[in-house]
């Protein structure tokens, strides 16, 4: 008997849902650390108090997407090995890399070629940390300790 099936289940409509709320949490958050939404011309269609509300729970949006990334790939295991014990790690991870590289690679695409170009502005000042230092820095998992030292000095790698 083959362990590993294809799993062809209908997508979870409410966990999609949720997964949205998470992300835009999120987004909007790190949009905010970078242009002060709650003094932007949204506060003109929102009440400045649900703006602020909105960012401050940015922060929960990455615990909920965090929970709802372990159930979906715990889940998914199971289906697909039908106990944990079954799952080969190497197997595993060689899995997840092929599911997210090539999103990851794309996203350094196009933030690489928007740092070329004039018409979007990425990096927020021009002499904290260069471009390859960044990207570096997100790949090897230590982003944070930049962001520590220089602030928000590149708006969309600071997201990861």
């Amino acid at each position: 008997m083959d362990i590993v099936q294809p799993c062809f289940r209908k997508r979870n409509l409410r966990i999609d849902f949720l997964r949205g709320v998470s992300i835009l949490l999120v987004l909007i958050h790190h949009f905010s650390n970078a242009y002060k939404l709650q003094e932007s011309s949204l506060a003109l269609i929102l009440p400045k108090q649900w703006i602020i509300a909105l960012v401050r729970n940015g922060n929960y949006g990455v615990i909920l997407f965090f929970v709802i990334s372990g159930f979906l790939i715990t889940s998914t295991s199971l289906n697909r090995y039908r106990k944990l014990s079954n799952l080969k790690a190497l197997s595993f991870y060689r899995m997840r890399f092929a599911r997210i590289f090539p999103c990851l690679l794309l996203f350094f695409s196009v933030v690489i070629l928007f740092n070329f170009t004039p018409f979007v502005r990425i990096q927020k000042e021009t002499d904290t940390v260069s471009l390859a230092t960044a990207v570096f820095s997100v790949l090897t998992f230590w982003h944070n300790v930049l962001m520590e030292k220089f602030g928000y000095f590149n708006y969309c790698l600071n997201v990861l």
